[in-house]
């Protein structure tokens, strides 16, 4: 069997090669909405995202600007599951913090190409506000 260093195992199944153990770094930029549990708000997010990692262990650092001002996302994901935790650092929600929890797939375009999807559900760290969310974003080994 062929081996390649892949960013994660979906890479290798859906190519027919062995991951090998290569840190790699990779950009997106991710599209998509998140809705209130009820119903409303609800709104778009737009992350720029970088993942780094190997395998199936990968960091996932990025930042948004939305209408509750600007905020930092970092989190980690291990398998087909990540955790992020997002903080804004000015506007509306300045100072407040967001768990989003997530599965991700991966679709391979290339071998430097991907569409990565998340989806899954948000919640505000005093418990104030949840929801559910979905993103797809297009992302580039670097």
């Amino acid at each position: 069997m062929k081996t390649l260093s892949l960013t994660v195992p979906v890479f290798a199944t859906l190519l027919g090669f062995t991951a090998t153990a290569s840190a790699e770094t990779w950009k997106g930029e991710y599209k998509g909405a998140w809705v209130t549990a009820g119903g409303t708000p609800s709104g778009k997010l737009g992350w720029k995202a970088q993942w780094s990692g190997e395998g199936i262990s990968w960091t996932f650092a990025g930042s948004d600007s939305d209408d509750f001002g600007a905020s930092k996302l970092t989190g980690t994901c291990d398998g087909s599951s990540c955790t992020i935790t997002q903080h804004y650092d000015s506007g509306k929600l300045a100072g407040q913090d967001f768990t989003w929890k997530a599965s991700y797939s991966d679709e391979a375009k290339t071998l430097t190409e991907t569409v990565n999807t998340l989806k899954g559900s948000w919640e505000a760290k005093d418990g104030s506000a949840k929801g559910t969310f979905d993103a797809k974003g297009e992302c580039k080994k670097q």
